[in-house]
């Protein structure tokens, strides 16, 4: 097995607190796709499920832009399809963009209406098709500045992050994806706390993990909801990831389908930035000659060790053998790799035979 061994020391993701969506491991992947040729105030970023499509919203002439890209989720792949589409008929200053899981709805919400407007593509993902419904929803009531918009799985949900009074705020649509069904649920959640010029807001696909982002800080922040997709069971996580370094004025957030990838859209650069979320720790290879492994157990969420291979000999605080499978660890086998997981209040200390 020690020859098989790629990942014995630190690909322990539970046990190290890490997990996909989450804020703690986050670093730049120094990847990123500049829209500056169609877009010069992009403000708003959607994927395809697949990652194969990205569509870009701009606010300067009110039009919608889609890209390609050869490898899914992979920025540096992308290039311009010369596919637009004008939402100017709706809304002069738009301001944010969604689509449905499916890629055939689209939602597009601005400033001068502070309505949602919603579309219809006869092919998911491919504005070419793209049509207006005639069917739109105020948020005036709620909100003047709608800087962000974005639906649960099935579209029963809406959500809208609202600039001037710092807010995400809940809606309800009794038929999915269709905008004229929707109403307010008067469930709103204030983060003004971390960050008074609210702009993107995302959430996992199970709705217990929201992200929103603003430019006073220049970061990403990360919340908890006890319940899925309702805010009324949202907490701050006091997490926080700084994109400062790539992007001082932050339009857009979106993820891609697993979680381990983030990618923040500004209007700086005028570019889509590509970051690794706590969910891909790196892998550290054993030699053959080596008989011994190290399997950490952590609590501490924010701790993300790289260790190399002289640190099999480390054997503080160890268990050594007469382990219990399920109960003191977990073996996941794959190609060529092992995964060791320990599941005990402690490291485990045992030989690869």
């Amino acid at each position: 097995l020690s020859g098989a061994m790629s990942v014995a020391v630190n690909r322990m993701v539970g046990g190290f607190g890490l997990s996909a969506y989450d804020l703690a491991g986050a670093s730049y992947d120094s990847v990123y796709f500049s829209v500056a040729s169609q877009a010069t105030s992009p403000t708003g970023v959607v994927f395809s499920t697949d990652g194969t499509k990205m569509i870009v919203l701009n606010q300067g002439n009110d039009t919608v832009y889609q890209y390609t890209l050869t490898t899914g989720f992979d920025p540096s792949t992308a290039s311009y399809d010369s596919v637009s589409f004008s939402v100017a008929g709706q809304e002069t200053n738009p301001l944010c963009i969604a689509f449905s899981t499916d890629g055939t709805k689209m939602f597009i919400a601005g400033y001068v209406n502070k309505r949602v407007y919603q579309y219809t593509l006869s092919t998911g993902f491919d504005i070419s098709t793209a049509s207006y419904s005639s069917s739109s929803f105020s948020v005036n009531a709620q909100d003047v500045e709608p800087q962000g918009i974005t639906f649960n799985t099935d579209g029963t949900k809406m959500f809208i992050a609202g600039q001037t009074n710092g807010t995400v705020y809940q809606y309800t649509l009794t038929t999915g994806f269709d905008i004229s069904t929707a109403s307010y649920d008067s469930v709103s959640f204030s983060v003004t706390t971390e960050d008074n010029r609210l702009y993107g807001i995302t959430f996992n696909a199970a709705g217990t993990k929201m992200f929103i982002m603003g430019d006073t800080n220049n970061s990403v922040f990360q919340y908890t909801l006890s319940t899925g997709f309702d805010l009324s069971t949202a907490s701050y996580d006091s997490v926080s990831f700084s994109v400062a370094s790539e992007e001082v004025s932050l339009r857009d957030i979106a993820f891609n389908t697993d979680g381990t990838k983030m990618y923040i859209l500004g209007s700086n650069s005028d570019s889509v930035h590509q970051y690794s979320t706590g969910g891909s720790p790196t892998f550290t290879s054993l030699a053959d000659s080596l008989d011994e492994a190290v399997i950490l157990h952590t609590t501490a969420s924010t701790v993300s060790p790289s260790y190399t291979k002289t640190a099999i000999n480390y054997a503080a605080n160890a268990r050594y053998t007469l382990l219990a499978p399920v109960t003191d660890y977990d073996v996941k086998l794959g190609n060529n790799q092992a995964t060791i997981t320990s599941k005990v209040a402690g490291n485990i200390k045992g030989r690869i035979v």
